[in-house]
């Protein structure tokens, strides 16, 4: 696969929650690596969801529910499986 660069193409991005932090007092719940990790072990409990979704391209998800919001999460507590036509 080649990947084409285009004008304005970032290679990289950089995120950050001071300004969320300054003017709200907002602090996560979770740290990012364990929200990351939480994440990524949902996804690979959860590969049916997944192929469901890649299956139906015309298909949205109306709501969801991901494994950082909630830190006792389980396989069973994450996205809706509620799709529908875009």
């Amino acid at each position: 696969m080649e990947t084409v660069n285009r004008i304005g193409h970032d290679r990289r991005y950089a995120l950050t929650s001071a300004k969320l932090k300054a003017e709200t007092g907002w602090t996560p719940e979770i740290e990012f690596d364990q929200g990351l990790a939480q994440t990524i072990d949902w996804y690979r409990a959860n590969t049916e969801w997944v192929e469901h979704v890649r299956s139906a391209p015309t298909a949205i998800i109306t709501k969801q529910t991901t494994p950082a919001a909630n830190s006792n999460s389980t396989a069973s507590n994450g996205p809706d499986q509620t799709l529908g036509p875009i």
